[in-house]
């Protein structure tokens, strides 16, 4: 299976692996975005790192705010 990954530089693969970083600061965020995750945020962010973080920040905003989080949660409780 073709991962978006593979298409980039090393270069770029370093921008991924630092965004990540910054990002995942604890075991449950890794569950939830993997790599090419972040690789997505990156090339739509034509690989500005700060721009992709601060897209990054938003989307998180935006989970926190439509309780995307939750979704899981309630439907473990149905079964």
């Amino acid at each position: 299976m073709f991962k978006l990954i593979d298409s980039f530089s090393a270069a770029q693969k370093e921008q991924v692996q630092k965004l990540m970083e910054e990002w995942l600061k604890n075991e449950i965020d890794k569950l939830t975005f993997g790599q090419d995750h972040f690789a997505r945020f990156l090339k739509s962010a034509d690989f500005d790192w700060e721009k992709a973080a601060s897209k990054f920040s938003d989307m998180l905003v935006w989970r926190k705010e439509a309780h995307v989080n939750g979704i899981t949660d309630s439907e473990a409780d149905l079964d």
